[in-house]
């Protein structure tokens, strides 16, 4: 058991805390080299720089030219830059065409609903449906591209169930489209996928992906909120949704926060230069997690292959009178941090979308919890929470049976 002198915290696909290694390059920038990087004077000039040599160390750690990164707010105004951009952009260009998307139904809600305002003006979309595990078949995404087609929207990782997709392969798939037949070659679709997951657990090789645009989120890989990324090939024609002025190479107005702008790529180098011990440190614990929840009764949600490093995503047994919120706050008193679904979700949570997408009813959907492992994890807080479950749940077949 933990207490709040010791917590545990298990909702690392929802938020981690800055390293110490980030916050130390982040500290200047707040005060002994404050300049703001439109500056000619020796200030403007440091911040640039700064600004500068971190897009550059992206660039590297992406595989990618230095004009096809671009920061932002956070992942969600990165998603909306790659749609919304994208999506207007060909609309500008071509009025008398309706453009055509394709996403699927358990993407993050900072991808959807974007999309669902595109579609409620007019832009046509067809949602995808995972399988049992969680997976995008490419044969289904073959099928539903159209000479309409300007866009694939399918995330890298799922936020919620872990489920790794075959990006190379549906990346493909826009591909081999564009290339109908020799000398035949068009625009369209571009490829986009949310990868906040990714960083420091899987791939995050543009060239290799294939993909056309990919977003990334500073605080999920130990660097700071507030930042995000967007990777946008050279040929992915696409407009700023912010305007004023020119920054981030005319693709997003505003002041640069440099200080987010170092702090996460600093963290993304640290995330990637570690990224094979701590997998299988992580794949250890969770496999273990995963197998002890399972004896208990507890039903695992998503792929157990195909399944990032750290994830476990499991849902309550159903002849118990106990809803994954409720659940969560029992462990939160015991001093535990665990999540019912994503954290963009909190206070209206009704169910998981994400749950419901791959086939699971209403109910299993509103038992789902999402533990998320990360670098203060060890096996003795598991094993601790391991126990505090099986309490839990005695406690509740106990109540079950005084009621019948």
């Amino acid at each position: 058991m933990s207490n709040e002198n010791n917590r545990v915290y298990l909702d690392h696909a929802a938020g981690t805390p800055v390293l110490p290694e980030v916050l130390e390059v982040m500290l200047p920038y707040f005060s002994d080299q404050f300049g703001n990087p439109g500056g000619v004077y020796k200030e403007g000039q440091e911040a640039r720089e700064a600004v500068s040599n971190a897009r550059k160390r992206v660039a590297e750690i992406l595989h990618s030219r230095v004009g096809e990164v671009i920061f932002t707010s956070g992942c969600t105004e990165a998603n909306n830059l790659a749609i919304r951009g994208v999506v207007n952009t060909f609309k500008s260009k071509h009025p008398d065409q309706t453009p055509h998307i394709i996403t699927t139904s358990f993407e993050h809600k900072s991808v959807l609903e974007p999309i669902r305002e595109l579609e409620e003006g007019g832009v046509e979309v067809t949602y995808l449906n995972p399988n049992e595990e969680g997976l995008i078949s490419v044969s289904d995404l073959r099928d539903a591209i159209t000479e309409e087609t300007v866009l694939i929207a399918i995330m890298y990782i799922n936020n919620e169930i872990g489920t790794i997709q075959p990006i190379k392969e549906l990346a493909r798939a826009a591909k081999v489209y564009r290339h109908k037949g020799e000398g035949d070659y068009i625009e369209y679709p571009y490829f986009f996928t949310d990868a906040a997951q990714a960083p420091g657990v899987v791939s995050i090789a543009m060239d290799s992906l294939g993909v056309d645009l990919a977003t990334f989120s500073g605080q999920k890989f130990y660097g700071p909120k507030g930042a995000g990324i967007l990777y946008a090939n050279q040929r992915v024609n696409y407009h700023p949704e912010i305007t004023g002025g020119k920054q981030e190479l005319g693709k997003r107005a505003g002041t640069e926060n440099v200080a987010q702008i170092v702090g996460q790529a600093k963290a993304l180098e640290l995330a990637v230069n570690g990224q094979e011990s701590e997998v299988e440190r992580l794949s250890e614990l969770r496999d273990y997690l995963i197998d002890e929840l399972g004896s208990l009764g507890l039903t695992l949600n998503g792929s157990r292959e195909q399944r990032v490093a750290g994830n476990v995503n499991v849902s309550l047994p159903t002849d118990l009178n106990l809803s994954a919120e409720q659940m969560v706050i029992e462990l939160d008193a015991k001093g535990f941090a665990t999540a019912t679904g994503s954290a963009c979700d909190s206070g209206e949570y009704t169910g998981s979308h994400v749950i419901l997408a791959i086939g699971k009813s209403d109910e299993e959907s509103r038992r789902a919890i999402r533990i998320t492992l990360g670098k203060s994890s060890d096996k003795e807080s598991i094993k601790n929470l391991v126990a505090d479950f099986k309490d839990i749940l005695e406690r509740y077949q106990s109540i079950r049976e005084i009621n019948q």
